[in-house]
């Protein structure tokens, strides 16, 4: 074999490790004409020979085939498999190494996390122990134990490839799954779950010398958008990290899914439902395509209908509205397919509906960041920012429910004599900042002391003249940090929080 073996490395918990049922699985696939694609004509599981799929855990080997559904469960690694195997010319390995009831902030903590105070007590870094007695050379469980066992597991695999690859001689590790975060409900590890995360991320890619390997990551879903306390805190968390504007170094390589529209009710492990766990899969699946740019919208065309290709050209153009009502359309005709008994291509519906989620993941996508940006302006008072993002959007989604719904209670806010005397306030603020965030970035020095004091006298007045505005406060910080001439400016936002 002489293309290297591309490696996905699966981690998490219980849910990565899989309870979706089989044999409702079957029902899913027989009855409701969904995920087709893993039955043949026969009714037997299809079987990827590009594909293999291994387990391990805790250096056992509990999985070790081509990419197929069998036994009781299974989890999202064949719903992300399938997809890598469509989406990738070379060899595939899907490589999971995980156990159930672990969580990040302590299990699976990984190297470089540092110790804080929570309350009044120490949460220890990374090999340190609950126990001060102990030290990190102790024997039994420590901080970050999980994370080393279930790297050792993937390390034991890459040093045998041919064992788990019949055949491979060389791998690339082509990019890490990451699904868990139940087990991080407690207010301490809630509240910290988000630097673990990024923490994750940095020490996987050094770990494995990978440094640009994508990293995808489901939130966790119990609840749906229902999701409240510190589940919700977990899951802002991890969509977090997918947020350019908040980690720039994440842009391109670092995708989140959430996945809290996937619950189907149920208790543990989502009641085993075979959609939830097929979704993310192929949630985290598409997510990681996206990222190794192995599917845009020029791989689709080959595959567009006339009942498709309005939703394509809508959405190329940025019609938003119009892709929304082509997309409304496109359901309603995939909804009212035959079964492929009764003529229908079983693996042409599936591209299809495949087409069609990514269409919709593609028009979510947009909708949510517009949203994600109004709710981010009216979270910390920006009144004039909130003003350019609702104008904005107002300009490409009126007419998507989601973002009327908005809307209608938005407008007449932002018309109101209060709201226009923020936004001018802030329009004013904005306007200083920019200014001199562009003039010190043909700087190559840092300001001189006057200049930092003259800055920091002008904001300080400013923040008088704003009264009990927001602004005031933002133009006070500012005063504050640039007193400092080697302390930079900060986009207006950042003044804000």
């Amino acid at each position: 074999m002489s293309k290297p073996v591309q490696v996905f490395i699966l981690m998490g918990q219980s849910n990565m490790l899989g309870f979706g049922k089989v044999g409702q699985l079957t029902n899913t696939v027989k009855d409701k004409r969904r995920f087709t694609h893993l039955m043949d004509e026969n009714g037997q599981w299809t079987t990827r020979k590009d594909v293999r799929n291994v387990r391990v855990m805790n250096g056992k080997t509990y999985k070790n085939e081509w990419l197929t559904v069998n036994g009781k469960n299974f989890g999202p690694d064949i719903a992300f498999g399938h997809i890598m195997g469509h989406v990738i010319e070379k060899p595939v390995l899907v490589l999971k190494s995980c156990i159930g009831n672990r969580a990040l902030g302590w299990d699976l903590l990984p190297p470089g996390s540092k110790s804080y105070e929570f309350n009044g007590k120490t949460i220890p870094g990374y090999q340190g122990s609950s126990d001060p007695a102990k030290r990190p050379t102790d024997k039994g469980w420590y901080a970050g134990k999980q994370y080393d066992d279930d790297l050792d597991s993937v390390k034991k695999v890459l040093a045998d490839l041919g064992t788990y690859y019949p055949g491979a001689k060389k791998h690339e590790i082509a990019g890490f799954v990451w699904w868990q975060g139940h087990k991080d409900q407690k207010a301490e590890w809630a509240e910290r779950y988000e630097i673990n995360l990024v923490q994750l991320i940095k020490a996987l890619r050094r770990e494995f010398k990978s440094p640009d390997a994508p990293f995808v990551c489901a939130t966790i879903a119990f609840g749906g958008t229902g999701m409240r306390g510190h589940a919700l805190k977990v899951a802002e968390a991890q969509l977090s990290v997918s947020n350019s504007r908040k980690y720039p170094q994440f842009k391109g390589n670092v995708k989140s899914v959430d996945a809290r529209p996937f619950w189907r009710g149920g208790g543990a492990h989502y009641g085993g439902n075979p959609e939830t766990y097929m979704e993310v899969g192929n949630g985290l699946g598409w997510a990681m395509a996206s990222l190794l740019n192995q599917m845009t919208m020029s791989n689709v065309k080959a595959h567009l209908d006339r009942h498709s290709r309005p939703v394509y050209s809508s959405i190329l153009r940025g019609r938003f509205p119009a892709a929304y009502s082509a997309l409304e359309a496109f359901k309603a005709q995939l909804d009212a397919q035959p079964d492929p008994a009764e003529g229908v291509n079983a693996e042409r519906l599936e591209v299809q509906r495949t087409i069609y989620g990514l269409f919709k993941r593609t028009l979510d996508a947009a909708v949510t960041a517009s949203i994600r940006d109004i709710e981010d302006c009216q979270s910390c008072d920006d009144a004039y920012g909130l003003s350019l993002a609702f104008t904005e959007a107002r300009k490409t989604l009126t007419g998507i429910p989601a973002f009327d719904d908005i809307s209608k209670d938005l407008e007449p806010k932002l018309k109101s004599r209060e709201m226009r005397a923020e936004v001018a306030n802030g329009k004013k603020f904005y306007k200083y900042i920019e200014k001199y965030i562009k003039s010190e970035a043909r700087r190559r020095k840092p300001r001189s002391a006057k200049k930092a004091a003259s800055h920091s006298k002008y904001l300080a007045q400013m923040a008088r003249r704003f009264g009990e505005s927001p602004y005031a406060r933002a133009a006070l910080k500012a005063s504050q940090e640039l007193a400092d001439p080697k302390v930079p400016f900060q986009e207006p936002s950042y003044y804000l929080r």
